[in-house]
């Protein structure tokens, strides 16, 4: 049985402990849909009707669990969800080749927290990637326009009617001809995407029917459910800043501000669990040492913070 890339996602989420309560309505619903296609599922040999059952019929825990995350959750966890349902379905070999062909095609590029780099693309188009991002790119790039974004991203495209551009990231295909964007799709975030020149079309991949085209200068946020939020205008200078290489912070919670600074610096550890939520940030950074913007903070928030080498440890806060 093939599984579909998000609920792949999803399972690695859940087998690690931290999938969201919408996330996990979102698998169980997928999950019960299997049910209605295998009535099997649901008998006494497979009585699981929620993922959460079928996770401790898969025995994940000791040493086991040890080994999942050695070899890569999300990846182990679709083979395992494969195994499960491999007495019901008997999948054939041509399905697993078919698999295999299919992410052959694909480079993948990664960025670590602290980089950022400028890509040039067969077609001539340029990705900016920021750091903690990945992209899959197709091998044959001139003629097959196709991207997979883990991250956040921004696009340069070079015109082609014959070829469209097309972002895969979880659960949305983000489409374009000629234009220039960004895309945020950080995992556990709701995606955001910016339009600067042109425009783009926003499509649910599992629901087609389901798209919102982008004007420039207008924007989108999807959570994580693959609702469509409501498009907005924004300010350019604002919204592509970081490709210039300056942050801007506009009533940031506090600890999407931390977050965004672990990526942006490189912060190998980071500890803000004692950290004030109700705090917000306003502010722009340009060309400045994370000293310097932790002092800044820390000016305006009263928050306080340990910084040793790539290891960041902050609390309280009086806002």
């Amino acid at each position: 049985m093939k599984v579909p890339d998000r609920i792949a996602k999803l399972i690695g989420k859940e087998l690690r402990g931290n999938l969201s309560s919408a996330e996990r309505e979102e698998l169980d619903h997928w999950y019960s849909k299997q049910e209605e296609k295998f009535p099997q599922l649901g008998s006494e040999e497979f009585p699981a009707a929620r993922f959460s059952v079928l996770k401790r019929r898969l025995g994940l825990r000791g040493e086991r669990r040890k080994l999942i995350q050695a070899v890569g959750w999300a990846a182990v966890a679709a083979m395992l969800l494969v195994g499960w349902f491999g007495g019901i379905l008997r999948p054939s070999t041509v399905d697993q080749q078919e698999q295999v062909s299919m992410e052959q095609p694909f480079e993948r590029l990664e960025n670590p927290y602290g980089v950022r780099r400028a890509i040039t693309l067969a077609d001539g188009s340029t990705v900016f990637l920021n750091g903690g991002s990945t992209l899959a790119i197709h091998r044959q790039f001139s003629e097959n326009r196709i991207i997979h974004l883990e991250g956040e991203a921004y696009f340069e495209v070079k015109p082609d009617s014959v070829h469209p551009f097309v972002v895969h990231t979880a659960g949305l295909e983000t489409k374009v001809l000629g234009t220039s964007f960004s895309i945020r799709a950080f995992e556990g975030e709701p995606q955001y995407i910016a339009v600067r020149s042109g425009r783009v079309s926003v499509i649910d991949a599992q629901e087609s029917k389901m798209q919102q085209e982008l004007r420039v200068n207008e924007a989108l946020e999807v959570a994580a459910t693959q609702e469509f939020g409501k498009v907005r205008l924004i300010n350019p200078a604002e919204a592509f800043a970081w490709v210039e290489g300056t942050i801007i912070f506009k009533q940031q919670p506090i600890k999407e501000v931390f977050y965004a600074l672990q990526r942006w610096y490189g912060l190998e550890y980071l500890d803000i669990q004692e950290l004030n939520g109700r705090c917000q940030i306003t502010g722009t950074y340009s060309q400045m040492s994370l000293k310097e913007i932790l002092e800044s903070i820390t000016y305006a928030t009263g928050i306080n913070y340990e910084l040793t080498g790539k290891r960041l440890t902050a609390k309280d806060g009086n806002c």
